[in-house]
């Protein structure tokens, strides 16, 4: 199982990320969260000692485009679940919206994007609340990317690998699954 709770010193991208070379905005640690930055491009930084397809983080900050990805290549291609409620795959750098809420998580939430299939699911706190069929992408890495506009922050990210993590306090903290 992969996991990181940011607690280190602030830097980007953190220890043991890479950041991906199309979507260049910057990810990185601050106050021991994982947060963007405001650019036009996007960022998206993938965890390459993991290959699981799930990736799943707390929201840390108010609601808007930062969350969980997966099947990251380094090359902006993977999928991507925006905590303001868009379920996104990227080809190059390029994002299409393949399934939209209109509401996203907040504060406290957690946000699980993973593939069973065909389909490319999003969870938040649990529940599914978006899916497609999509399967342009299967390999690649789990990640974290952010979109471009206000960013927010996340933090006790897992692959989901072996079940669950454990946050910052050392509680112990379900990995979500679809149902």
């Amino acid at each position: 199982m992969a996991s990181d709770n940011f607690i280190e010193a602030d830097q980007a991208p953190p220890a043991g990320w890479t950041q991906d070379s199309d979507l260049t905005d910057v990810v990185k640690v601050v106050s021991h969260q994982c947060t963007g930055t405001s650019n036009a491009v996007g960022g998206l930084i993938y965890f390459a000692a993991s290959s699981v397809a799930s990736s799943q983080c707390v929201i840390t900050g108010s609601l808007s485009g930062i969350g969980p990805a997966i099947h990251c290549d380094g090359a902006g291609n993977g999928y991507f679940y925006s905590a303001g409620g868009a379920l996104l795959r990227y080809d190059s750098g390029v994002p299409t919206a393949l399934a939209i809420t209109g509401s996203g998580g907040t504060t406290g939430d957690t946000v699980l994007i993973n593939r069973s299939g065909g389909n490319v699911l999003a969870l938040l706190n649990g529940t599914q609340v978006m899916s497609a069929a999509d399967s342009t992408y299967t390999g690649g890495h789990p990640g974290i990317a952010e979109t471009q506009g206000p960013f927010v922050s996340v933090n006790m990210w897992t692959d989901g690998a072996g079940g669950g993590t454990v946050d910052e306090d050392g509680d112990f903290f379900q990995f979500l699954q679809a149902a």
